[in-house]
């Protein structure tokens, strides 16, 4: 999504248990003609059917470390993971989220897996910040809601001198975070599937 500042008075607030869905409603509209969207779930259909309950899970988990963001009128989010955090409390969270994909994606759940373990593969061991997903609903996006939901979070980083990395899912989502002071750490190939541009960004 590109980088706006047509609407620079974007309210943002911190998402709570209630927001579940109207993330998970956010992300699934924001993914479902990204490049991971597209190969995750390759019927188009099944996708726009199956995105919402996907999405909500990954939802429950980050807005349970309190650093999840809504703008106002809920039409993009950013799933962040706090530095020093493990995503699931315990291996038992963890399977269960798991089941919970395998039985929402059926046969397409493999490819979620799979990306799953390359991406882990590819977390830099420094202390950082983790920002999982940031969307924004396509008729939303250029108007600086992306923006100002990253800021939100980057400032305070800023502050606390605390690093934040993040998996771009395209040149153009690449060219957003660049524009926040992220930078090219280099590419991870998903086989037979997109390439993910891996992003760092130390604190101003």
């Amino acid at each position: 999504m590109p980088v706006s500042e047509i609407t620079p008075d974007v309210q943002v607030r911190r998402a709570g248990a209630a927001d579940e869905a109207t993330v998970a409603r956010v992300v699934a509209a924001a993914f479902h003609d990204d490049p991971v969207g597209r190969w995750l779930v390759p019927d188009e259909e099944r996708r726009r059917r199956l995105f919402p309950e996907f999405f909500r899970g990954h939802a429950r988990a980050f807005i349970a470390h309190e650093e999840t963001h809504l703008d106002a009128a809920g039409t993009g989010a950013a799933l962040w993971l706090p530095e020093g955090r493990e995503l699931f409390a315990d291996a038992a969270a963890e399977r269960e989220l798991g089941a919970e994909v395998a039985r929402i994606l059926g046969a397409d759940a493999e490819r979620a897996f799979r990306l799953d373990e390359i991406l882990h593969a590819h977390v830099p061991a420094e202390p950082h910040l983790l920002l999982q997903i940031l969307a924004v609903v396509p008729e939303a996006q250029g108007r600086g809601i992306g923006s100002a939901l990253i800021r939100t979070v980057l400032e305070r980083a800023d502050r606390e001198g605390v690093p934040a990395y993040l998996e771009a899912t395209s040149e153009r989502n690449r060219a957003l975070y660049e524009r926040h002071g992220f930078v090219f750490r280099g590419a991870i190939p998903v086989p037979d599937g997109p390439t993910l541009h891996a992003m760092w960004r130390e604190p101003r």
